[in-house]
């Protein structure tokens, strides 16, 4: 059991015991442990068992590595194996409870950013804010490698044509770890086209890790759909959501840098490509959608797997940018924009 802590005596970050973090700060207090000894370990997310190149239904911790070991549990010469198990605590029927999860090594593969031209895609979300005057304004999150500079313009498709909407805020995935910009759409609000078909919550990491709580339904097993394309009509794909990364690596021009907050999701035709990065996945209870969960930003070359940035992580990152954006509210339907 966890000790007692007094109720009146305040403590620092560094004496709050693992039972009281959440999922995701466990999981990268864990790998900064890790890493200590093993400098292969790249990444660490809680997701379903690959076997053979196959997902099968065990949760596991998953542990990414640059190179893979040839012999199960072992890193490359000079460095120790790797746990078999690792400790997560988590709520099961209201009681926080700690468990010993399996591991499982991964080799990190190589992924790239899914381009797009933004007058031909349909944005992730569509958002309001209101500035200090208190003037409205609208605009669209999307990924960030598809944006240029804050300040800059970039096409954006509207029911009467394609105008010029500007760059407010993006992020450097390098310097922040997440791939998220969001522009601004000075236009009537009605030759805006739906971000997809119905109003949706966005779903937090926990949603994501309910095979780990004390609900019989495995959001890690539930089927995920993205939405895209310019017209009203939307394309729907159904995909599997396997897994959450706290951290995954990427490769970019100058290296490799760490992805935080990442959902992944597959598809075994490989329905991942160009074209499709910026749309939003939606998690499914069985044929009626129930939230967003991430942005699509990156693919494998086969198009079989792709990696999303958590759409909650991505709008707390642009209300944190700037003051005049603490106000950002996503909507996916004209009908949700308030009147002004």
């Amino acid at each position: 059991m966890p000790p007692r802590t007094s109720k009146t005596r305040p403590r620092s970050r560094a004496s709050i015991g693992p039972w009281m973090l959440s999922v995701e700060e466990q999981l990268l207090a864990t790998l900064r442990s890790l890493r200590r000894k093993h400098t292969n370990l790249l990444g660490i997310g809680i997701g379903r068992r690959q076997c053979n190149g196959k997902t099968v239904s065990e949760v596991v911790v998953r542990l990414v590595v640059r190179t893979k070991p040839k012999v199960k549990g072992r890193l490359p010469k000079g460095q120790p194996p790797l746990p078999g198990f690792v400790p997560v605590w988590t709520n099961v029927l209201g009681q926080r409870i700690g468990l010993m999860m399996p591991t499982d090594i991964e080799q990190a593969e190589k992924f790239l950013p899914c381009w797009f031209e933004v007058g031909k895609a349909r944005a992730t979300s569509l958002a309001y804010w209101n500035d200090a005057s208190g003037a409205r304004h609208i605009g669209a999150i999307t990924c960030a490698h598809s944006l240029p500079a804050a300040g800059k313009t970039v096409e954006v498709a509207l029911r009467t044509g394609i105008i010029k909407a500007t760059v407010v805020v993006r992020a450097d995935l390098r310097k922040d770890g997440l791939d998220a910009g969001l522009v601004k759409i000075a236009c009537d609000p009605k030759e805006l086209f739906n971000a997809g078909p119905q109003a949706l919550p966005i779903a937090g990491a926990n949603d994501l890790l309910k095979c780990m709580g004390d609900d019989d339904d495995d959001a890690l097993q539930s089927p995920v759909r993205f939405w895209t394309g310019p017209k009203e009509e939307t394309s729907i794909a159904d995909i599997a959501g396997v897994a959450f990364y706290a951290e995954h690596p990427i490769q970019t021009q100058g290296g490799t840098v760490a992805f935080r907050n990442v959902v992944e999701a597959q598809h075994a035709g490989g329905c991942f490509e160009q074209g499709q990065s910026g749309s939003a996945w939606a998690l499914y209870d069985d044929s009626s959608p129930r939230s967003i969960i991430a942005i699509q930003s990156h693919m494998n070359p086969s198009g079989t797997r792709a990696l999303g940035t958590h759409m909650g992580t991505a709008l707390d990152w642009l209300k944190a940018a700037r003051p005049d954006l603490q106000s950002l509210t996503p909507f996916w339907t004209l009908n949700e924009l308030p009147v002004s």
